[in-house]
Parts: C-alpha cells; structure tokens; sequence
C-alpha cells in the first residue's frame, strides 16, 4: 500500500513538473517573442558570432543538469534532454548564411591564460550538423533503450552530453590548445561511457581507455608546446605562416612535432595497430554510446587531423615532410588488418568495433593522398561511416534488447521477428561491403578515383581486397538472419514485426534511409565539399 502511494506520488510530481517545464517554455517564448528586451536578447543569442558559445551552454549546462531529476522523474528528464538537442540542431543551422560565406570567428582571449578560438565555415559547419543530428536521433533511441537494458541512467545521460560538448567544441576549435582541450574533455567523460555498466570487463575496457588516451594526449600536448615555442602560435590559420623553413634546424624541428602529433591522433583515432583500446571499449559501452562513440567520436579526431595536417601546415610543408608518402601505407595496413581481425569475432560488437579500425583506415587513406579529390572523398567516407555504423550497432543494440543475446549466433532467424531492424541492419552491412545503390559504395567508388589521381592505384587493390573480406563477415550474418532458423519448429513461422516501441525504429529508419539516399545521390555531400575544402 505504501509503494503505491509513493509510486502514485513520484507520478504526479513527474506531470507537475512536465507541466511546470511546458509553462515555462511558453513563458520564455511569449518574452522573447513579444517584449522589446526579449527581442534584443535573442537577437544577440541568435547573432552568429554568439551561437557557439550558446550551444556550448546548452549541452555543457542545461542538457547535465536534467540528469540530476530522481529516476522516478525520468520522462522529464528525457524531455529535457530532447529539447536540448533539438535546440542545439536549430542554433547549428542559424550559423548556415555566415559559414557558407565568410565564416564566423569567436575569440575569448582571457580565458584559462591562453584563450579558446572557434571558427565555423562550411566544412566545420557540416561536422556540427552531423553530430547534432546523430545525438539527436541517439537521444530518441536511448530512452526505452536504456529503461529496459542499463541502471543508472541519469549517469550515462550527464557523461554522453559532456561528451557531446567536447566533440562540437572540438570541432569548432581553431587553435591547437583548443582543440587538445576538448579532446581531454572527449575522452575523459568517454571513459564513463564505457565504464558504465561497472562490470570488470568494463572497468578493464576503460582503464585501457583511459591509458592510452593519456598517452595519445601527452604525445600531442608535446607536440603543440613544440609547435609553439617555434611559432609563438596555437592558431591553426597562423600556423603555416609563423613557420620559417629557412631557419637553421627548422626541418628537425617540424618533423619532431609532426611525429608526436600523429602519435597522438593515430592513438585518439585508433589507427591501426594502435588500435587496441577500441574493441574493448566500443563494444563494453552501452549500445547508444558505442554509436556515437564509433559514428562520431573517432570521426572528430579524423576531422581535427584533416585541419591540422591542411589548415595548420598546409599543402607545402605536407609535401616537404612526405606525409603522402607514409599515410597511405599506415591507411592501407588497418584496411585489411582490422577486418582480418573483424573475421575472427564472435561478439557482434566487437565485429562492428573491429570494422570501424577498418573503416578508419579508409579515412586516412583519403586524407593521406594530399590531394583535393582524396580529401573531399575522406570527407565522404566520414558521412558514409557515420550514418552506417550508427545504423548497424542501433541494430545491434535493438537485437539485444529484444533477445537479449550479443553473440553473433543469436541472429539466426532474427530477421522474421524483426524485419525493420535487421533491413537496417542489411543496409548497413551492405554498405560496409560497398554493394552498389548504398552509400559506402560511392565513398569507395571516390577514394578509388583519388587514389588513380594520385598516381597510387595500389591502393584501389586495397580497397578491394578489404571490400572482399567485409562481406566475409557481413554476409553470413545476413544470409543466417533470413534464411536459417534457430530449430526446425520455427519452420513454417510466419514473419511477424519488431516488437520495438517507436523511439527506437525512427531513428533507425531514418539512418537506414539516409544510407541509401546517399548511395543514389552522393552529389547532396561532394557538392558541399566541392564549396568547403578549399585547401588546395
């Protein structure tokens, strides 16, 4: 009887304070919307010089503080978690008109000694649109995920959106300090995701986290204090202009720095074979932190070493120090060693875990050619690599939380009691391959041509090669899915729908759709490089 009351309690203080949240959102918008000093404070919140600083707001403090509501007002919580993103995707689009023109540059040089720079033009703008659409869709994903499958949710909740604020800060970054500064802010509350569910297998996966993030970020920390010290910069714009190759030494010195700081990110990036801490990592997380840890987090490393390597040195110094002549080699290795070790798991997160080292290699690959077409097809295979692995470990993830199993055996059949998400899940898969008509097809199809280009067509045998064994493990999965049961009783099963509530198939729906809508329109993205990548 007294459960009762307390439970018939904690229900209406959940409305009362839904209720209390509807009203006070009405309230704000009727100020800002109809008072003169409410219009003058959003005009200056919305002017695009002060939008970053916003979002950074939004996701560092508000989105955090929800999580502090009891798990028995968990529907509020979530709420104010959705609308958070929600809102971070409209201020991201509001920076639209100056990034495509000009760009947006912010400065606040008092803070921590240093100063923090952020610069949004198009490309960077792009990397906001997409994490803000992937946390988006996660948000949604997580809510009855997490109900059914974790514990302490309002923890995972305030880790993945402090996450989240590094990432875009991270993104935004135009100084190397403020770039090292949120990655540290990325891979610390990183740790907690995949830490989460506190089992020693966790624990171990995030100690190994952690380990190498310390070193990755040490290595890059030396490199930025040599950089400086040379320099007298951390502006990443400034950079390739402070640098003075006729100085005595100079050489010594820039390949010193470049050496540690691709340490760094290959460390950060899980660049094979320095990729050891990811499986374990990606696939003891919780299914919706492995998404964005896979489908954006090592994504935003990528992107940094892209500014680095063409904003901050800039096409010349690459070619004076041979970087087109070693990362494609590096590229090429993680290519076929992460799926060859992909071939050998039996654990469907570890697969998809050791796929993305694969998948990594493909963006270095890219970015490693020094060419405009193998940057803007880098660029591509980030998009591709997002939307799918998003896709498939959500898949996973809703497999899981409808079995219960993880092992790869636990897929037989799966697609009669669960056609929705195991089509998503095919789509993924198949776009991993590169079947034609999907989205990983065209990333491919580019980084091919880039790489003839370039003089290097070895490299498209490499990409074949790893092609062929990413339907080696793909394949079977789908084949067993459709036309194996489990025993001969499930036979003449009829084929029935995902039992999934909603927040869960939208989301993957939509990413299962934006795979193939770039697969037969890749023009949507490459017209969009074409405009940002203007290194060259």
């Amino acid at each position: 009887m007294q459960r009762n009351i307390e439970v018939n309690g904690s229900d209406k203080f959940a409305k009362s304070c839904k209720t209390l949240l509807v009203f006070f959102c009405s309230l704000m918008l009727m100020f800002f919307l109809v008072t003169e000093g409410g219009q003058r404070i959003l005009n200056a919140i919305i002017s695009s010089n002060n939008i970053p600083l916003v979002i950074l707001f939004l996701i560092f403090v508000l989105g955090p503080s929800s999580t502090f509501f009891t798990l028995k007002q968990e529907q509020s919580r979530d709420i104010i978690l959705l609308y958070t993103n929600f809102a971070v995707v409209i201020l991201v689009s509001l920076m639209y008109p100056l990034a495509s023109s000009e760009g947006l540059y912010l400065e606040l040089s008092n803070i921590l000694g240093f100063g923090l720079a952020f610069r949004v033009e198009m490309l960077t703008f792009y990397m906001l649109m997409a994490a803000s659409l992937l946390w988006l869709l996660v948000t949604v994903f997580s809510h009855s995920y997490l109900i059914k499958k974790e514990q302490h949710r309002s923890r995972f909740y305030l880790w993945f959106m402090i996450t989240y604020g590094g990432v875009m800060g991270a993104i935004m970054a135009d100084s190397l300090i403020t770039m090292f500064l949120f990655f540290e802010i990325m891979y610390i509350s990183c740790y907690f995701l995949v830490a989460h569910n506190s089992s020693k297998t966790a624990i171990k996966a995030g100690n190994r986290y952690i380990y190498m993030g310390v070193i990755g970020g040490l290595s890059m920390l030396l490199a930025i204090c040599v950089l400086y010290v040379y320099t007298g910069t951390f502006n990443l714009h400034e950079l390739s202009t402070a640098i003075d190759m006729s100085s005595s030494g100079a050489g010594n010195v820039l390949f010193l720095a470049l050496v540690f700081m691709l340490l760094g990110f290959a460390i950060k990036a899980a660049v094979f074979p320095l990729h050891f801490w990811l499986p374990d990592a990606h696939s003891s997380a919780p299914s919706p932190a492995s998404a964005v840890l896979s489908g954006m987090v090592i994504k935003v490393y990528i992107f940094s070493l892209i500014k680095f390597l063409y904003i901050g040195l800039g096409l010349d110094l690459i070619n004076v120090l041979k970087v087109s002549d070693y990362l494609p080699l590096i590229a090429a290795v993680g290519m076929i060693g992460g799926s060859l070790f992909a071939l050998r798991q039996t654990d469907i997160k570890r697969m998809l875990a050791y796929s993305t080292v694969a998948q990594v290699g493909y963006m270095v690959l890219g970015l490693g050619l020094a060419t405009s077409l193998g940057v803007k097809a880098s660029m591509f295979h980030i998009s591709t690599h997002l939307l799918m692995k998003a896709a498939l470990f959500l898949s996973a993830g809703a497999v899981m939380y409808q079995t219960g199993r993880r092992d790869i055996e636990g897929f037989k059949g799966i697609g009669y009691k669960m056609p929705i998400t195991m089509g998503v899940f095919t789509i993924g898969a198949l776009s991993m391959i590169g079947i034609p008509g999907v989205n990983g097809f065209m990333s491919k199809w580019y980084l091919s041509i880039a790489a003839i280009e370039a003089g290097r067509s070895v490299f498209v045998f490499v990409i074949l090669l790893s092609s062929f064994l990413n339907a080696m493990y793909y394949l079977p999965i789908i084949i067993s899915a459709y036309l194996k049961r489990k025993n001969d009783e499930d036979e003449h099963e009829d084929m029935e729908w995902d039992r999934l509530p909603n927040t869960m198939t939208v989301p993957l729906i939509i990413l299962g759709t934006g795979c193939i809508i770039l697969g037969v329109f890749p023009q949507i993205l490459m017209n969009i490089f074409d405009q940002a990548v203007n290194f060259f």
